[in-house]
């Protein structure tokens, strides 16, 4: 059996640890809460300026990884070079 030490504590006992009652419930923050937060902390909340419009594609579920092949360049480098080895591998 392993012999159990009881420590005592040297002066004062620390105050206990207290929660904010934000850190009680998790919430999806919303694009004004953010903005609000950042303003608070002294950070300015990052500003996404985009060179081109982004594109919305629509695609189906079954689709979608030959869109984004198709999209990244992946199909035309299998027809430039089709008797490639690396060609006939599965990526999935």
């Amino acid at each position: 059996m392993i012999p159990t030490r009881c420590h005592e504590l040297s002066g004062s006992r620390p105050p206990s640890l207290k929660l904010t009652g934000e850190s009680h419930s998790i919430k999806k923050t919303t694009s004004f809460n953010v903005v609000k937060q950042s303003r608070r902390h002294g950070r300015a909340a990052p500003v996404v300026i985009y060179a081109h419009s982004p594109k919305v594609i629509h695609t189906r579920a079954e689709n979608f990884m030959a869109l984004v092949q198709r999209l990244t360049g992946l199909e035309e480098i299998r027809r430039r070079n089709p008797n490639d080895v690396n060609n006939h591998r599965c990526l999935c």
